[in-house]
């Protein structure tokens, strides 16, 4: 998790996350791709293939954010990470089915 480039040289704060072995992280429910690099910002330019959960300076989600996110273990359980319906923030869901919470 890092700050968008271009406000900063360093994110000093950047963080990296380890998954356990038996987890995966998928994304479910991408915006369409109308969306231009210009709109995603440089952090799509560094990985244009990379999924970016954006959060705008005034808290909001950006549009071409997923709105969903999945957390699944080989055998088991599926958490989804979901936008909230006033798309302001995400929602957790645990112990969730393998299809969408909605």
């Amino acid at each position: 998790m890092e700050e968008e480039t271009g406000y900063n040289d360093v994110d000093t704060k950047a963080v990296e996350f380890s998954l356990g072995k038996d987890l995966k992280v998928e994304v479910a429910d991408l915006p369409s791709q109308t969306a231009t690099r210009s709109q995603v910002g440089n952090a799509a330019q560094s990985n244009p293939n990379k999924p970016i959960i954006r959060f705008l300076p005034d808290g909001f989600i950006s549009e071409t954010s997923p709105r969903s996110v999945l957390i699944r273990e080989n055998v088991g359980e599926t958490i989804w990470i979901t936008q909230s319906r006033n798309r302001l923030n995400y929602e957790i869901h645990p112990n969730a089915s393998s299809t969408s919470p909605r």
